[in-house]
């Protein structure tokens, strides 16, 4: 077989540059230093290609982190609204914040506390100066009252009673109408057998009404003046529905 100049170069210049990336590692550094203060000829060719060879790269940076925003405060408020975190609320209302801040759902930090029974932070929000308890969601027009009714307790005895006694004592109507003209009470679930929690809280909203009537105001969306919303002494103290 007939090599050429071409062919030759080319295997040098191959040969070559295996050889440098081979001398420029740390054995061949440390084969040079052992030959050091001898004239070996194998010392020369070392150096010579040491000192040839490319530098080796230093090895980059890692990446710089992301700059990941924190939640605000109207959105560290609805979380804590959600997981009953009394600590991140406190937090959170120390900064600028709007205590009525809805999410996409038009659900609003008293809502999702109703909705999961956050009743520590439920007690924190009703305190505020600026809370609207009667705001109504996007999707059914529920306020607070209506999603307390229709909660399932869940082993908790006593968690709907409590959590409509903490709105209506904080001012709720209990006059408000849902998307289906529906008012808080008339969301009510039948009792179970031989338990009176409903008709506990159904008289709660019964006494409100009456008060609210009595007060010569009511919430919007609300019919003082309907027939069906009269309410007298003897219904509250006798209703076992």
């Amino acid at each position: 077989m007939e090599w050429s100049t071409a062919n030759i170069s080319s295997s040098s210049t191959s040969h070559n540059q295996v050889f440098s990336t081979a001398i420029s590692t740390p054995l061949a550094h440390s084969l040079v230093n052992l030959l050091s203060g001898s004239s070996h000829p194998l010392k020369l060719v070392l150096r010579s290609f040491a000192m040839s060879a490319p530098a080796r790269r230093a090895v980059p940076p890692p990446p710089e982190d992301e700059v990941v925003e924190g939640a605000s405060p109207n959105e560290q408020i609805l979380s804590a609204a959600k997981e009953d975190n009394e600590e991140l609320f406190l937090e959170a209302i120390e900064q600028e914040h709007d205590i009525n801040h809805q999410d996409g759902n038009n659900h609003m930090t008293s809502h999702h506390s109703i909705i999961y029974a956050s009743t520590t932070v439920l007690d924190h929000i009703l305190e505020h100066d600026q809370c609207d308890v009667d705001l109504q969601n996007k999707l059914q027009r529920d306020t607070p009252l209506h999603l307390a009714v229709k909660i399932e307790e869940n082993g908790r005895e006593g968690l709907r009673e409590y959590l409509v006694q903490q709105l209506v004592d904080a001012g709720a109507s209990p006059m408000i109408r849902d998307r289906h003209s529906l008012r808080p009470i008339d969301l009510l679930p039948p009792p179970p057998p031989g338990r009176t929690d409903n008709s506990e809280v159904r008289a709660l909203l019964r006494r409100a009404e009456a008060e609210l009537q009595l007060g010569g105001g009511a919430g919007k969306n609300s019919d003082v003046a309907d027939d069906d919303d009269l309410i007298d002494e003897g219904d509250i103290a006798s209703d076992d529905d």
